[in-house]
């Protein structure tokens, strides 16, 4: 990473696409590569023109998503917490043309739809204690062991 902890780059969802992109992994070492493959969901930072597909062939971009509504899901680049998300569940196939080609003004990444793992948590519902399976999503994000925030109010390593 060359940018400090405090600035945007880390929440931007573009970063990740780079590492799904066949032109951008091939510069991580292969076991590094190798990893991004199989932790990081087929993503790219939606605009025109040519990408690699899922399945290795080349197609427009625009062209490969829009039959492809049930199986994508579209995010902005600069937003988190389920902001500004479109996906199947969400939207009509008119209504998912229309971001597409709406989305091309503000930067947004298209990625491969995964099912969010669910796990029975205790939910208080009209005053009852209730089990329910619930969407479990932590985002992680992760960063060497000896790294601290460097700012002068940060307490000193213990």
């Amino acid at each position: 990473m060359v940018n400090p902890c405090t600035s945007n780059v880390a929440h931007r969802k573009s970063v990740l696409a780079l590492l799904t992109d066949p032109r951008t992994r091939c510069l991580l070492p292969k076991t590094e590569a190798k990893g991004a493959g199989n932790l990081v969901p087929w993503m790219r930072l939606l605009r025109p023109g040519p990408t690699t597909c899922p399945d290795g062939r080349t197609a427009d971009l625009l062209e490969f998503a829009r039959p492809r509504r049930e199986h994508l899901v579209l995010k902005p680049n600069d937003d988190y917490g389920g902001t500004g998300i479109v996906c199947v569940r969400r939207t009509t196939d008119a209504a998912w043309r229309t971001a597409l080609g709406r989305v091309l003004t503000i930067p947004h990444v298209i990625q491969e739809r995964l099912s969010i793992p669910t796990a029975p948590y205790a939910v208080l519902e009209h005053g009852r204690l209730r089990i329910r399976r619930c969407c479990e999503s932590v985002d992680p994000f992760l960063f060497g062991t000896k790294a601290r925030d460097a700012s002068p109010a940060s307490p000193p390593p213990h």
